[in-house]
């Protein structure tokens, strides 16, 4: 039996911490002899099912302290942003309790890191992360033990739909060129100089389509705030009511990915990008930005994917930001509309050996492997997750 204390993001909804968080806490309550603890940031209601136990933060500090208090944890594991690890930090270098150990998954926001950064990691016993950026930013150094595994999808949530080809065809013959955006806690201006790349691509064209929607249910864009300069965008960009802050279903964002022509990220600080696999497990096509700490290697068939350059600025705290060339954005969408015009609307079939390549086993196996050497305790085999 092992106790396990998770500090993450909400499992029941759909950003990159959330999925990873859920996905932890099936891997780890598969064996019934664990117990699995989460504390869990942007929940509002606990939640107790067989050995899972869910709370919300509500007082991070003082949560941390009875959680590890009473649960007792051998290994706690944070899924979060660096920053909100710090608490855990102090707390452990503070504390009388030294009896757990700690496996980190995080990202970092803001490059180059908060100080005390590197003090902190440095208390973690492993990382796992799913970033080659962040990998590679960490591997040199001699004190930290990382390993690097890529994210899954889902295979029954993120699929490609037996009439897809129907679909696309029908959309050809209607002549509508879709554009997907599904951004999760992306800033504003990124999403503006979005909707100034499409407003310059859309010029005389009645047959293009922007959808924007925020996968976590938050305000997307206030269109009405650039539309005065673009007027001619309005009946083209479709997005969920602004009053509407409910989480976009599933089946609904899959629909999606596997009816429009491109998806576009346009997280330019971002490590990794779950918008961006979800649409490759569809078979779709992808542009995002470019950025070193997110490469377009590390997802499966990056020959999918178009990048757009970048310009690099520095931030009121120093750190170094990146921001789309709206220029280069518009050719890269102008691109995509040139194929779809002579007829090329089908998108890659997926058999099974690429489906695969979509699959957590990669993240599993290494889960396991820090699992095993932090206590060396015996992990059962994964079962599949159990969906959201």
């Amino acid at each position: 039996m092992s106790n396990y204390l998770i500090i993450g993001h909400d499992p029941y909804s759909t950003s990159t911490f959330s999925r990873i968080t859920k996905h932890v806490i099936d891997y780890l309550s598969k064996d019934k002899d664990n117990s699995v603890y989460c504390l869990s940031l942007g929940e509002s209601v606990a939640r107790h099912f067989g050995n899972v136990l869910i709370s919300p933060v509500t007082d991070f500090q003082k949560q941390i302290h009875e959680a590890i208090t009473y649960s007792k944890p051998d290994i706690v594991i944070t899924i979060c942003d660096i920053l909100d690890t710090f608490h855990l930090y102090y707390y452990k270098i503070f504390s009388h309790s030294k009896n757990w150990r700690w496996v980190g998954i995080f990202d970092i926001q803001t490059m180059p890191p908060p100080p005390m950064f590197i003090n902190v990691v440095l208390e973690m016993d492993y990382v796992l992360t799913y970033s080659s950026g962040i990998y590679d930013f960490l591997f040199s150094h001699e004190d930290i033990n990382i390993m690097y595994a890529s994210l899954g999808v889902e295979s029954n949530l993120f699929y490609q739909l037996p009439n897809q080809e129907e679909i696309c065809k029908n959309l050809f013959e209607n002549n509508k060129f879709l554009i997907l955006s599904p951004g999760s806690n992306n800033e504003s201006n990124y999403k503006i100089g979005l909707i100034e790349a499409f407003a310059e691509f859309s010029k005389n064209k009645d047959d293009v389509y922007l959808y924007f929607c925020d996968r976590d249910g938050n305000e997307y864009s206030k269109l009405e705030e650039t539309a005065w300069k673009y007027p001619w965008i309005v009946d083209k960009v479709m997005m969920k009511s602004e009053h509407d802050f409910k989480l976009l279903e599933n089946h609904d964002l899959n629909n999606l990915y596997n009816s429009v022509n491109v998806t576009i990220d346009v997280s330019v600080n971002s490590h990794f990008s779950l918008s961006c696999l979800e649409a490759l497990a569809c078979g779709g096509k992808v542009v995002m930005t470019w950025n070193h700490l997110n490469p377009s290697n590390q997802y499966p068939l990056s020959d999918r994917i178009e990048t757009i350059p970048t310009i690099k600025v520095v931030n009121r705290v120093g750190g170094n930001e990146r921001y789309v060339i709206i220029e280069e954005l518009v050719k890269k969408i102008n691109d995509s509309y040139l194929e779809y015009k002579i007829g090329n609307f089908k998108k890659i079939h997926l058999d099974e050996e690429l489906s695969k390549e979509f699959s957590w086993d990669k993240f599993d196996s290494s889960l396991k492997y820090i699992l095993k050497k932090t206590l060396n305790i015996r992990v059962k085999e994964p079962i599949a997750s159990l969906t959201l």
